[in-house]
C-alpha cells in the first residue's frame, strides 16, 4: 500500500508499506543508521532476509517501510527502503477456549492468512487450531496443485499461509463444494472476498476494515461472542429437527387413524 502527499514547496513525498520482499523489488536505494542513503546491494538483502527470518521464527510478522520524494506524474517506480517493521501477533483473550468449544461441537478450525508459514504454523498450534503441525500449505505451492487435491489436503491440514485475498475466496468455495458449511471470521481488506462467499461472514464492529464490515452478514464486538453465536445457531437447529420430528409423527399419527376409521367403517 502506497501514500502520497503534495506539498506547495517540495512536491510530492509518497509514503509505501508492505511484504519485505515486494517493496525491496521497488526500492534502488536504502537508508542507514546515519540517514545517509546507499545504493542497493545483495549484502543488504542477505542482512534484511536475515532479519525478516528472526522475526518470523519469534512467530511475528514483518513488514518493509519506503520512500520517495519528487515531481510525480503518476505514482514513483522507485522508492528508498526506508526500514523494517516487526509486529507483534498475540492471541486475543478467549481464542483457545473458543477453539476448543467449536471442536467439542465438531466444527473444524482453519487459519487462512496472508502471513509467513512459520508465523502461520505458530499461531496454529497456540491457538489450538493444530495439534503440533509443524507444516503448512502455502498460495505458491497451492497454484501448482489442482483444487480436488488442495481440498483433500485440506482434510488434515488446517493451516494456508502466504495466501492471496482471491486464493482464500476460492478456498473456501472449494470446501462448500466438498459439502462443509463454512463460517468465516475475518478483520482485514484482504479477507473480504473470502467474507462474502462464506455462508456466514463474521467481523468485528471494532479494529476491522470498513471492507470486511460491510462484506460480512454478523458483526460482533470481540470473539467470545462467537460462543453465544454457537450456542444460538444449536438452539435454532435443535427447534427445526423437533419441529420437523412433530409434523412427521402429526402425519404418521393421522394415516394411522385414518386408516382404522375407514377400516371401521368398511370391515
Amino acid at each position: 500500500m502506497a501514500c502520497g502527499f503534495e506539498t506547495s514547496t517540495a512536491g510530492s513525498f509518497y509514503f509505501a508499506k508492505g511484504d519485505p520482499e515486494v517493496i525491496y523489488k521497488l526500492c534502488n536505494r536504502h537508508f542507514t543508521s546515519s540517514g545517509s542513503l546507499e545504493n542497493n546491494d545483495f549484502g543488504f538483502w542477505l542482512t534484511c532476509k536475515s532479519q525478516i527470518e528472526a522475526i518470523a521464527q519469534n512467530g511475528d510478522t514483518a513488514i518493509a517501510l519506503a520512500y520517495a520524494s519528487g515531481n510525480f506524474d503518476d505514482s514513483p517506480k522507485e522508492y528508498s527502503f526506508l526500514c523494517l517493521l516487526q509486529l507483534e501477533n498475540s492471541l486475543q483473550p478467549g481464542t483457545q477456549e473458543i477453539i476448543r468449544q467449536f471442536a467439542q461441537k465438531g466444527i473444524r478450525s482453519l487459519l487462512l492468512t496472508g502471513d509467513k508459514a512459520e508465523t502461520a504454523v505458530r499461531i496454529g498450534a497456540e491457538s489450538g487450531i493444530t495439534a503440533g503441525q509443524k507444516a503448512a500449505l502455502t498460495g505458491r505451492i497451492i497454484d501448482r496443485m489442482e483444487w480436488a487435491e488442495v481440498i483433500r489436503q485440506a482434510s488434515y491440514c488446517s493451516v494456508f499461509a502466504r495466501l492471496t485475498p482471491s486464493q482464500k475466496g476460492i478456498l473456501v468455495r472449494q470446501l462448500q463444494k466438498a459439502g462443509n458449511t463454512v463460517a468465516m471470521v475475518g478483520d482485514g481488506p484482504n479477507d473480504g472476498i473470502a467474507l462474502k462467499v462464506a455462508d456466514v461472514g463474521i467481523s468485528l464492529v471494532n479494529n476491522s476494515s470498513s471492507i470486511a464490515r460491510k462484506l460480512s452478514q454478523i458483526l460482533i464486538n470481540d470473539l467470545t461472542d462467537l460462543i453465544t453465536i454457537l450456542d444460538g445457531a444449536f438452539r435454532i437447529k435443535n427447534r427445526v429437527r423437533q419441529c420437523k420430528l412433530g409434523r412427521i409423527l402429526i402425519i404418521v399419527f393421522s394415516f394411522i387413524y385414518l386408516y382404522f376409521w375407514v377400516g371401521s367403517k368398511f370391515l
